[in-house]
């Protein structure tokens, strides 16, 4: 009896589990798209119609598994949420090793990848609306829009100075999200932006 191909979700799961098995065993420069192909029972063919480059498939891997249930914290604050939920994936890319996050940080810095980043992106924006819708119905900031670069700046200052320090204490989170990212944020909000 012929195996039954696997589709959608199943083939994706397995997929996501390949590519989290490899990172753990190899690391991510040390990852081949062939050797996620051979755990996952699949050929590099299906990878690559789904993710032109190794850099995209881990980071859609790790955005739908081990950040996929992050929900930012509700701490009364909007300084307190981004601070929550900025310490809360920087524990999960931890959970995966300091050189594999920094490795997927430089791909992505030394590899463009437009798709990759959109994935991130779309992480950071959700994260952040979250973040901001709250803080509105509490009142503590205006109804007026929050571009999604002011909304975000926390994340991509955070991405930049782990991949250029290694890690992050709690007192540089803070000046992320004291002086730049809330200011940032209130000014938008209260339409002056």
């Amino acid at each position: 009896m012929a195996a039954t191909r696997r589709r959608g979700a199943e083939l994706d799961a397995a997929i996501f589990d390949a590519v989290l098995t490899e990172l753990h065993d190899v690391g991510f420069a040390d990852l081949t798209v062939e050797g996620v192909a051979r755990r996952a029972g699949t050929s590099k063919a299906v990878l690559y119609r789904r993710w032109s480059t190794k850099l995209e498939m881990v980071i859609t891997a790790l955005a739908n598994t081990r950040l996929a249930d992050i929900t930012p914290p509700d701490t009364g604050s909007l300084a307190g949420d981004l601070r929550g939920t900025i310490h809360e994936l920087l524990e999960r890319l931890a959970a995966q090793g300091r050189e594999v996050a920094l490795g997927i940080m430089a791909g992505a810095a030394s590899e463009p990848n437009p798709a990759a980043m959109t994935v991130l992106r779309t992480k950071a924006e959700d994260l952040s609306g979250v973040i901001i819708r709250r803080a509105r119905d509490r009142g503590e900031i205006g109804a007026g829009p929050v571009p999604a670069t002011a909304a975000t700046l926390a994340f991509d200052l955070v991405r930049y100075r782990f991949l250029m320090e290694g890690s992050l204490s709690a007192e540089a989170i803070d000046d992320i999200v004291e002086t730049a990212a809330v200011p940032l944020i209130r000014v938008h909000a209260a339409g002056a932006g």
